[in-house]
């Protein structure tokens, strides 16, 4: 059993809200998401996320394409609730117009797969670099 962090006295990891129900996709987040040691919270779809009260987040790790929704209305439906999160979203193939209406409507950035581990720790390193207050390195983008 994992000890809690309050008790140890230890701060609790960053968490990352991962969205989307393909198993796959969610394993490689998952994967990437224990190597740099930040904590995850999974929703199946757009409607569990945003029907979650959730405290701020390092960011949001969305597929493109949900049971319920797609990335860019989940990111506009947290845009009008006044949620602002950094979100990485997921595609599966090469859609330009969805990627591009996912960074309209607020993605930090879309990566396609099988491309998902080495882009996701580039960002994540990045935004944990931002959190704990050391800006990022020049092309550490």
């Amino acid at each position: 059993m994992t000890p809690n962090p309050v008790e140890t006295g230890r701060p609790r990891p960053p968490i990352a809200c991962l969205v989307g129900h393909d198993v796959a996709a969610r394993a490689e987040v998952r994967e990437a998401l224990d190597e740099l040691g930040v904590g995850r919270r999974s929703y199946e779809s757009g409607a569990d996320l945003l029907a979650d009260d959730w405290p701020g987040h390092l960011c949001l790790i969305v597929q493109s394409q949900l049971p319920d929704m797609t990335a860019t209305e989940l990111l506009a439906a947290l845009r009008r609730a006044g949620r602002r999160l950094p979100a990485i979203v997921l595609a599966s193939d090469t859609d330009i117009e969805a990627a591009v209406d996912a960074m309209r409507a607020g993605a930090l950035d879309v990566v396609e797969r099988p491309r998902t581990r080495r882009a996701l720790l580039r960002h994540l390193g990045r935004l944990l670099g931002e959190l704990e207050g050391h800006p990022p390195t020049a092309g550490g983008h």
